[in-house]
C-alpha cells in the first residue's frame, strides 16, 4: 500500500453514491443535507461529480490513468534504453501525458509537481534509470527529454497504487460555496475555491543519507573532475575545458560502474546459480552457459580496459589535474571487442527466453532471483538488467565518446582517435543488432511452429518453418471479408519468405496465458500466390513457379474483378489475395487504415521478388521459352496448337528439338528455336517418342504408329528456316516403317536392356496390348543401311524394323504403360498393374490396396500419373500427392515424406532426384526424398 504524505480530505455528513472502483468511467454524485432556504438559493443544493474530476481527485484513478496512457506512449516507440528498461519515458512525457488528464484543474506547473510526487511515494511508482544522473543527484524529476525514468512494476499494480483524494479537485462541501463567487472561498482551510490553491507541491519525502539513493548522489558528485580540483584552478579553468573533462571522468567512472555490474552478475548470479540446487544437477552447466554467455571475457576486457583509463587518470592528476587523451587507450583495448560483443550479443535473446520459460516452470528458481534481487547491492535493479547491460553499454559508448569529441577542439590526434573508436564501435553495434534481429526472428519463428495446429479438415503438412534461414516478414491481424461481404472475421496472418499463413488465434489448450495459431485455410506458398485489388485489372504481382511461371489468362480475373466492384467498393482498404491454382477460392481482407494493407501489399511483393531471386541462384533446370508463334507469324500458317515435344541427340551431340502440331512436325537445334523447320506434314500427331540406340522416331498420326529415320528428318532439317526450305521438306517424301494401327497409345523403353514400344489398342472394355522388339539395329551404322531401302529398290530388299514379342490385355480402362528393368506397369483409373511380359501366366499385381486403411490418404477422384522405381522403392504419383511404398509389404513407408502438390498436374517426369509435375497453369519441381520446392 503506498503512503502519500501530506493529503487532505475535508469531512462533512455527505452521502456518497458510486459504483465499482475499477470503473473510471461512472461518475460520484455528492447530495449536500438540506439546509433553510437562504436568498434566491434553492431548498436543495445538488453538486454532480463528473467523470473528469473524479479522475483529478481519486488519486488511485488518476494515477490508473496516468500508467494507462504512458504504457500506450511507451508501446508506440523505443528509448535508447527501452531493451534494459522496457517501462522508460522521459520526463517531459510523464508531465505532459498528465497534464492532458487534468488540463482543466491544473497548469502544467501544478502536473509536474504532481508527477514528482510520485517519485516520493512509499514506494516509488517512478524511479530514474541509471542513466539520468541529473535526477539521481537531484532526486528529482525534470520536464526535460533527456531525463530517462521508468515505472517500477510492483508499485504499477492495481492493488497497490496510491490511495487519496485531492480536495483541490473536488467541489466544495459547502451548499453556498461556489467557484464563482467573488468571496474568495469560504471558512474550509482547504476550500477548493480559494484563489491560491493547495495542489501537490507539499508531496515529499526525507531520503536517508544511509539509503542507497543518497550514497549514489554523493558517489556521483564525488567522481565528478570538478570535485578533484582545487577551487583557484577550477576558477582559470574555460569552461569548455572543464566540461570536456567532465566527460572524460563519466567514461571512466561510467566504465567502473560497469564493471562492478558485471561482476555483481558473476558473484549474485552466475556463481550462486552454478551450485544452487534450484536446477537440477544435470542441466545446471548447459542453463548458466546459454544465459551468461561469454560474460567472463567480457569482465577480462573491461578490466583490462578500466585499468588503462584509471591509471592513466590517476597519473595525470599528478601531472596537474588535466586529463588530456585517453583516445589511444581506448583503441588499443577495441580490437577485443568485436568477437566477444558479437557472442555475447547473439546469445542474450536466447537467454531471456530460457530464463522466463524457467521461471513459469520453476517455482526454486523464481525465488532464487527474487531473493537476490533485494540485496542491497542490486540497488533494487532486476536480473534482466545485469543481463543486458553488455548490449545497453555498446550502445552508450559512441554517445559518451562523441560528447568528448566534441568538446575536444584542437586536438587533432585524440579527434582521430576517438573518431576511429566511435565509427569502430558502431560498426560492432550494428553488426550485434542485425544478428540478434537474426535471433529474434528465429525465436519467434521457434515459438509459432510450437503454438501452430491445423483445423481438422485440413491435412497435416510439413510448412518447414524450422529450415536454416527461415524468415518471418511480416505478421499481424487482418478482417477478413466473405463473398458479397456478408459477415466478416479476424485472421492472425504470417508471411514467411516461402508462404502465407492464415490462422486464427485462440488460447493454448495446454497452457496457461499462452496462444495458439489455428491454421483455418490452406497454406499458400509464395510461388502460387496472386495479389490484386479491387480497381485493378490485372494482377499486381508477377506469378512464380518452382521452375518458370506460366502466367494464366487476366481475361477471368479482370471479369471478376470488374463483376464485383459494386460490392467491393466500401470505406474499407482491400487486398484480395488467391491461390493460383484455386481460382475458385479468394479471400479479401480489409481494414480500416490505408497504411495497414499498404504495407501487407508492400511485404508480399518484396517477399516474392526476393524468392525469385533466390530461386534464380539455386534453380536445377533452366528454362528457354520456345516462340512457335513467331513461326507461324513468320510463315502465315495456322499450325494449331503444340501437341507434344522431344528431344535427342545428333552424331555431332547436339541436341535437336522435335515437337509436333496438329497438322505436322517441327525440328530445330538447341538455342535456334526461331530457324524451325517443318520436315513433316502428318494429320492428328497426338505422341512421339524417341528410340536412341535404334535412332527412330515414333509418331502417332491419326492413330497410326509410324517410325521414322532421324537421320532422314535431320538431313530435311535446314540450317536456314524459311518458307521455301518449308515448301522443299513438305514435298519430299520421307522413308518410314508402319507398327500399328488403330492405337490409343503408345510408348518406349528398354526390358532386360533391349529396345521395347508398347501399344495399346481399346476392344470392347478391355486395353490390348502389343510389344515389339526393334530389330533393325541403329539406323546410322551402314551395316543396317539396308533397313533404309525404299520399297521396290533394286538394290536391298524393305526389311522391317520391329517384330512382335508378345501380347496381352488388362480388363478396364487404361491411360499409359510404363517400363522397369524387368516388367511393365499399367496405369489404370485405381492405381498401377505390374506385369511380368517374361512370364504372362503369372497374376499381375496391382498396387496400392487403397481399400487398406494405410492409403486413407487417397480421397476419392485422386487419379493416378506415375510410377518411378527408385533406390528398390515405389515412387507413386497422384493428381494430389505422391508418396513413397515398399515393394514386400506394399505398404506405403511412414518415415518417408510424402509430397503434396500445390497444383493439380495432368502429368509427371521423374529425373533423378527431382519430380517435375505439369499443371496447366505452371511447372512444379520436388525433390524426392526432401520433398522441397526447386
Amino acid at each position: 500500500m503506498h503512503i502519500l504524505i501530506h493529503i487532505f480530505i475535508a469531512l462533512q455528513p455527505v452521502t456518497l453514491h458510486s459504483t465499482s472502483d475499477s470503473d473510471t468511467n461512472n461518475y460520484i454524485t455528492v447530495v449536500e443535507p438540506s439546509i433553510k432556504k437562504v436568498a434566491s438559493e434553492p431548498y436543495f443544493t445538488y453538486c454532480v461529480h463528473t467523470p473528469k474530476d473524479v479522475i483529478s481527485g481519486s488519486l488511485s484513478r488518476l494515477t490508473q490513468s496516468f500508467i494507462s496512457d504512458l504504457n500506450q506512449i511507451i508501446k508506440s516507440r523505443d528509448l535508447f534504453c527501452s531493451i534494459e528498461y522496457p517501462k522508460s519515458f522521459s520526463g517531459e512525457e510523464a508531465i505532459s501525458v498528465l497534464h492532458d488528464i487534468v488540463s482543466d484543474v491544473y497548469t502544467r506547473k501544478d502536473s509536474k509537481r504532481l508527477v514528482r510526487s510520485y517519485m516520493y511515494s512509499v514506494p516509488p511508482l517512478i524511479a530514474p534509470v541509471a542513466y539520468s544522473e541529473k535526477s539521481i543527484v537531484n532526486n528529482k524529476l525534470y520536464d526535460l527529454s533527456t531525463e530517462i525514468y521508468t515505472l517500477l512494476d510492483e508499485s504499477a499494480s492495481h492493488d497497490n497504487l496510491p490511495q487519496g483524494l485531492i480536495t483541490s479537485s473536488l467541489p466544495c462541501y459547502s451548499p453556498l460555496c461556489r467557484p464563482d463567487t467573488s468571496t474568495n472561498g469560504c471558512y474550509s482551510y482547504g476550500c477548493p475555491n480559494k484563489r491560491k490553491k493547495s495542489t501537490s507541491k507539499n508531496l515529499h519525502r526525507n531520503i536517508s543519507m544511509n539509503s542507497s539513493v543518497a550514497s549514489s548522489q554523493d558517489m556521483v558528485v564525488f567522481r565528478c573532475w570538478s570535485s578533484h580540483i582545487p577551487r583557484d584552478i577550477l576558477q582559470r579553468t574555460l569552461t569548455e575545458e572543464k566540461k570536456r573533462q567532465e566527460a572524460i571522468y563519466e567514461l571512466i567512472y561510467t566504465e567502473e560502474d560497469y564493471l562492478r555490474d558485471l561482476c555483481l552478475m558473476e558473484e549474485l548470479f552466475a556463481k550462486p546459480l552454478s551450485k544452487a540446487q534450484c536446477i537440477e544437477t544435470s542441466r545446471r552447466k548447459n542453463f548458466c552457459q546459454s544465459v551468461f554467455g561469454n560474460y567472463m571475457k567480457l569482465i577480462e576486457i573491461h578490466r583490462d580496459l578500466f585499468q588503462g583509463l584509471h591509471e592513466y587518470q590517476q597519473s595525470s592528476m599528478e601531472d596537474g589535474y588535466f586529463v588530456d587523451e585517453i583516445g589511444k587507450i581506448f583503441l588499443k583495448h577495441l580490437s577485443r571487442f568485436k568477437d566477444a560483443y558479437i557472442e555475447y550479443g547473439t546469445h542474450y535473446v536466447h537467454a531471456e527466453d530460457i530464463v522466463a520459460h524457467e521461471l513459469e516452470e520453476n517455482i526454486l528458481f523464481f525465488n532464487f532471483l527474487k531473493e537476490t534481487e533485494k540485496k542491497a547491492e542490486t540497488r533494487k535493479l532486476p536480473f534482466r538488467h545485469f543481463v543486458l547491460l553488455p548490449i545497453t553499454r555498446l550502445q552508450r559508448y559512441p554517445l559518451l565518446l562523441d560528447s568528448i569529441l566534441i568538446k575536444s577542439k584542437g586536438l587533432s590526434t585524440e579527434q582521430q582517435n576517438l573518431n576511429t573508436c566511435i565509427q569502430h564501435i558502431k560498426e560492432i553495434a550494428t553488426t550485434v543488432d542485425r544478428l540478434a534481429a537474426q535471433e529474434i526472428s528465429i525465436l519467434r519463428i521457434r515459438t509459432i511452429s510450437q503454438q501452430i495446429r491445423f483445423k481438422p479438415e485440413l491435412s497435416e503438412i510439413d510448412l518447414e518453418l524450422n529450415e536454416p534461414n527461415r524468415k518471418l516478414v511480416h505478421e499481424g491481424l487482418l478482417k477478413h471479408k466473405y463473398i458479397n461481404f456478408i459477415g466478416e472475421s479476424e485472421y492472425y496472418i504470417f508471411l514467411f519468405d516461402h508462404l502465407l499463413l492464415l490462422t486464427k488465434k485462440e488460447e493454448h489448450p495446454n497452457q496457461k496465458n499462452a496462444e495458439s495459431y489455428i491454421i483455418w485455410k490452406e497454406p499458400i506458398p509464395l510461388n502460387y500466390l496472386s495479389i490484386h485489388t479491387p480497381l485493378s485489372h490485372s494482377l499486381s504481382s508477377s506469378h512464380l513457379s518452382s521452375l518458370s511461371p506460366i502466367p494464366p489468362s487476366t481475361k477471368n480475373v479482370t471479369k471478376l474483378i470488374t463483376g464485383r466492384r459494386a460490392s467491393i467498393n466500401h470505406p474499407y482498404n482491400t487486398l484480395i489475395i488467391r491461390h493460383l491454382n484455386r481460382p475458385e477460392s479468394e479471400d479479401i481482407f480489409i481494414s480500416e487504415h490505408s497504411g495497414v494493407i499498404t504495407l501487407w501489399k508492400d511485404k508480399l511483393l518484396k517477399a516474392q521478388k526476393e524468392l525469385i531471386e533466390f530461386q534464380k541462384r539455386s534453380k536445377v533446370f533452366q528454362l528457354t521459352p520456345m516462340r512457335i508463334k513467331t513461326v507461324h507469324d513468320a510463315y502465315q500458317l495456322n499450325e494449331g496448337k503444340v501437341t507434344c515435344v522431344t528431344s535427342f541427340k545428333d552424331p555431332q551431340n547436339k541436341t535437336i528439338i522435335i515437337f509436333a502440331t496438329q497438322d505436322g512436325l517441327w525440328m530445330t537445334e538447341e538455342d535456334h528455336y526461331a530457324q524451325c523447320t517443318k520436315v513433316l506434314k502428318a494429320p492428328h500427331i497426338t505422341q512421339i517418342g524417341i528410340l536412341p540406340d535404334e535412332n527412330i522416331l515414333l509418331v502417332l498420326s491419326d492413330k497410326t504408329l509410324i517410325a521414322y529415320a532421324l537421320c532422314e528428318l535431320e538431313n530435311l532439317m535446314s540450317a536456314q528456316s524459311g518458307y521455301k526450305s518449308l515448301k522443299r521438306s513438305s514435298e519430299k517424301k520421307v522413308l518410314s516403317n508402319k507398327i500399328s494401327s488403330h492405337t490409343s497409345y503408345f510408348n518406349t523403353g528398354t526390358l532386360n536392356n533391349e529396345s521395347i514400344v508398347i501399344v495399346m489398342k481399346k476392344r470392347s472394355v478391355e486395353s490390348n496390348f502389343k510389344v515389339f522388339k526393334a530389330t533393325c539395329g541403329n539406323l546410322n551404322n551402314p551395316t543396317n543401311y539396308r533397313f533404309l531401302a525404299a520399297k521396290g529398290s533394286n538394290m536391298f530388299k524393305s526389311q522391317e524394323w520391329f517384330k512382335k514379342y508378345k501380347g496381352f490385355y488388362v480388363g478396364g480402362d487404361t491411360s499409359c504403360a510404363y517400363f522397369t528393368k524387368s516388367k511393365v506397369v499399367v496405369r489404370t483409373s485405381l492405381g498401377f498393374e505390374i506385369i511380368n511380359i517374361e512370364d504372362l501366366n503369372v497374376h499381375p499385381s496391382e498396387i496400392p490396396n487403397i481399400k487398406h486403411d494405410a492409403y486413407s490418404f487417397i480421397k476419392k477422384g485422386n487419379r493416378p500419373l506415375n510410377m518411378f522405381k527408385c533406390d528398390d522403392k515405389y515412387l507413386l504419383c497422384y493428381e494430389r500427392c505422391a508418396f513413397w511404398m515398399d515393394p514386400a509389404t506394399r505398404l506405403p513407408i511412414v518415415k518417408a515424406k510424402r509430397i503434396e502438390w500445390n497444383g493439380c498436374p495432368h502429368s509427371v517426369a521423374l529425373y533423378y532426384p527431382y519430380l517435375i509435375a505439369f499443371t496447366s497453369k505452371f511447372i512444379e519441381i520436388r525433390h524426392i526424398y526432401t520433398v522441397k520446392i526447386h
